[in-house]
């Protein structure tokens, strides 16, 4: 048990108290996530799940089956990263759109960077 503690640089004391205090943030943070998220951005965020799933196994059956139709495989893979990308992005555009007195400082500066980096690119 001392060499794992040793390689691990921690001590089962620290494990006893850290523990406990990441349970204690995991349901605060579920309980909050449960009472004050709206519930069309809670079917996003199943939405993001769903396409990170479908990711996983399309990968888990490439690696097993084999890659045989090449370009359907990569379809599928950037269908479902596509879609993660966009849920991810209408996600925050919503939760942004909460933060009333933000919102303009956060649309003109995204606006801007967006601008810039068009820009750079031509």
């Amino acid at each position: 048990m001392k060499q794992l503690e040793k390689a691990i640089g921690l001590s089962m004391n620290d494990i006893h108290v850290v523990l406990p205090a990441l349970k204690e943030a995991y349901t605060r943070i579920y309980k909050d996530y449960r009472e004050l998220t709206h519930p069309k951005l809670k079917m996003l965020d199943g939405l993001i799940i769903l396409s990170l799933v479908t990711f996983i196994i399309q990968l888990a059956y490439a690696q097993i089956a084999g890659q045989d139709p090449y370009n359907s495989l990569l379809a599928g893979l950037f269908c479902s990263l596509g879609q993660f990308a966009l849920c991810g992005k209408f996600t925050l555009v919503l939760n942004f759109k909460h933060l009333s007195e933000y919102s303009s400082v956060m649309w003109h500066s995204m606006i801007s960077q967006t601008k810039k980096q068009l820009e750079s690119l031509y």
